[in-house]
């Protein structure tokens, strides 16, 4: 009798890792698709941060030409990145340790 619950047990958490690795895979490539935005993330705990966001791709220089009007146009594609911030000073942020985790590239439009 123990070992039939053991088995049902195993069943369940099969099923359970089988429907996220679907869920997620299937997240992933609705985020791509462009069905909907990937979050913003900023969440500090202890002597980490983890910062996400979306860049466009080409960046408009704002500094050079205020109008962010370009000649020719080129067609922007989008980049979601996931960055882990590390403090190399326990005090202050000035000058953390900084690892790329993520990146995909999301649907042009």
């Amino acid at each position: 009798m123990r070992r039939q619950h053991f088995k049902a047990l195993i069943f369940a958490l099969l099923g359970v890792l089988l429907a996220l690795t679907l869920a997620c895979g299937i997240g992933g490539l609705a985020v791509r698709q462009g069905v909907f935005a990937p979050p913003d993330v900023n969440i500090t705990f202890g002597p980490w941060r983890l910062v996400g966001g979306l860049s466009r791709l080409p960046q408009c220089a704002q500094l050079i030409s205020p109008g962010c009007v370009d000649i020719i146009p080129v067609p922007a594609s989008y980049i979601y990145t996931l960055w882990l911030f590390a403090k190399t000073n326990s005090q202050n942020w000035d000058s953390p340790n900084v690892r790329r985790l993520f990146t995909m590239e999301l649907k042009r439009t």
